[in-house]
């Protein structure tokens, strides 16, 4: 069992102005950081964001998600998140996400600002000997900061600094905590605790100019360095399905997606999603709650139950998702790294001629496809953002081009192993490849991916050895192909890898406990544990 309270100045603690305990909270979060930063100054910077031009309007910070914009320019490198518990109460699965993100954020060094509703019939009380704080008998709306947790199986608990209310420091239930949440939410910090946890595989690191180009085009942006590294290969993947291998075509799509996500900072809209609520004719929300469900998600903002249902059909008949509803079940995936940016290729693909515009130079016309147009000025909603960087973008030239690979990061990292089974469920009819031999699409396109020139792979001492022995002692450098999709997995780059397990396995170690593992899954299922050779075997006979 593990008590923990992160180091802050109490006397920071108390709020300066009746509507400031949004503020006073993020700055008792900061402190506890070393950084010190006056309430005035966040409550400043919080309005900036709330009423841009309008100064403060004395009601409070509305979300909890502005706090998080704050937090985010501070302390980029902390990825502070929002949550919103909009149903009250809060399910037992988003009881127990709050209590592992409370954990993960405070065992990072980074205290969780929290919105509480206390109605009078559940006002805070104190646990662990504290003293109840002393709330008033109205339903009070309150921000704090939760900066410790105790993890005493029978009696969680969480510490809290009130700046509203004495002894503004306290115990209170985790139990009692989660209930004054809904229906608002909280931010937390995304990051890796300091010490201890489980050590995970590590990815090679991009080339430097590469992060420095998707840095520079999604300028202006606070998304810290590492984290573009982190998305370099999702958006080379994702340039090249969208088709987007020209000047004009990456700068169109660095100012729709630098607009729609704040330069790849928010990959889920800041907002609830209250206001899509009934929108049953253009967004598909005609269930309760469709609204806040189906918000924005991902770095194109894909909106509404109509179109999270005909993207999932359509991810799924590419063979990227386990199934044809998807993102309808799950809507969450859809704001995550691993799935986000298929969002992006379908709406540029399918959805709007967004090449077409970028083509034609027409930054108006895809910015109105994008997000429609602004009823008062007659001009795509964001235009001005979305002109800037498109000239920022078309001025970086042919350097735009090197986005389109991601040269010396490895072909695919087999940690992601559960991205290969889920993508090799389907029933792919039997093709000319199938015929000549080759595996089924699914497993090769999976390894292949991420295609890269061989010159560069190759240096990648990492992941080596590229080649193997052959039969009469000789080496045979590894080679890969410019379509990979034609190459057989045998016939691919051979690497070893040392996994999380300790154990270092070559690539056909891996495919063969993958395929059995996969084998025994589809035997205990009832199903067929190879669709496509039954497809090959059934053409044949035909």
């Amino acid at each position: 069992m593990t008590e923990k309270v992160l180091p802050y100045d109490r006397a920071v603690v108390p709020q300066e102005y009746g509507w400031s305990c949004g503020p006073a909270a993020t700055q008792v979060v900061l402190n506890s950081r070393g950084i010190v930063v006056s309430e005035t100054s966040l409550l400043a910077q919080i309005e900036a964001v709330e009423n841009p031009g309008r100064g403060d309007d004395r009601d409070g910070t509305d979300y909890v998600g502005l706090i998080e914009r704050v937090l985010d320019n501070i302390v980029p490198d902390a990825s502070y998140t929002s949550v919103y518990l909009e149903r009250d109460p809060a399910t037992a699965a988003q009881k127990e996400a709050l209590w592992t993100n409370l954990k993960r954020s405070i065992d990072g060094g980074f205290g969780v600002v929290m919105n509480w509703v206390a109605p009078p019939s559940n006002k805070p009380r104190g646990v662990k000997g504290s003293v109840s704080p002393r709330y008033s008998g109205g339903t009070t709306y309150h921000y704090v900061a939760a900066m410790g947790y105790d993890d005493n199986p029978a009696a969680r608990a969480v510490w809290i600094a009130d700046s509203g209310f004495q002894p503004q420091g306290y115990w209170i239930s985790f139990d009692q905590c989660a209930t004054l949440i809904p229906p608002k939410g909280y931010a937390f910090a995304d990051v890796t605790p300091a010490t201890g946890g489980p050590s995970t595989p590590t990815t090679p690191t991009p080339s430097a100019d590469q992060v420095s180009v998707l840095a520079q085009v999604m300028s202006p942006s606070v998304v810290a360095r590492d984290r573009f590294a982190a998305l370099l290969p999702a958006v080379a993947q994702c340039l090249a399905e969208c088709g987007c291998t020209t000047v004009e075509r990456i700068a169109m799509w660095a100012a729709q997606i630098g607009t729609e996500s704040g330069g790849l900072r928010y990959m889920e809209e800041i907002a609830s999603g209250a206001e899509y609520e009934g929108r049953c004719s253009d967004l598909g929300n005609c269930q309760p709650g469709d609204g806040i469900r189906f918000k924005g998600r991902g770095p194109i903002q894909v909106t509404g139950r109509g179109h999270y249902t005909n993207l999932s059909q359509w991810a799924h008949g590419k063979g990227l998702v386990p199934t044809p509803t998807f993102f309808v079940d799950d809507p969450g995936q859809l704001a995550s790294d691993r799935y986000g940016f298929i969002g992006v290729t379908w709406y540029w693909t399918t959805q709007r001629p967004m090449n077409d515009y970028a083509d034609r130079r027409d930054i108006e016309g895809g910015s109105r496809a994008v997000n429609g147009t602004n009823p008062k000025t007659g001009r795509a909603n964001g235009i001005d953002d979305r002109i800037g960087r498109y000239n920022r973008a078309l001025a970086m030239g042919d350097a735009l081009l090197t986005l389109t690979t991601t040269t010396g990061s490895g072909d695919i990292t087999m940690s992601a192993a559960e991205e290969l089974e889920a993508q090799s469920r389907g029933v792919f009819p039997p093709s000319d490849e199938q015929k000549r031999g080759g595996w089924p699409q699914p497993w090769r396109f999976v390894y292949s991916r991420f295609a890269r020139p061989f010159n560069s792979i190759v240096k990648d001492a990492a992941r080596g050895p590229w080649g193997r022995v052959q039969p009469d002692n000789t080496w045979q450098n590894g080679h890969t192909d410019s379509d990979e999709q034609t190459v057989t997995i045998g016939e691919q780059i051979a690497w070893r890898n040392e996994f999380s397990d300790g154990i270092t396995r070559d690539h056909g170690d891996v495919m063969i406990e993958l395929m059995e593992d996969l084998i025994a899954r589809r035997k205990s299922a009832g199903q067929s544990t190879s669709p496509a050779t039954d497809a090959l075997k059934a053409a044949q006979k035909s």
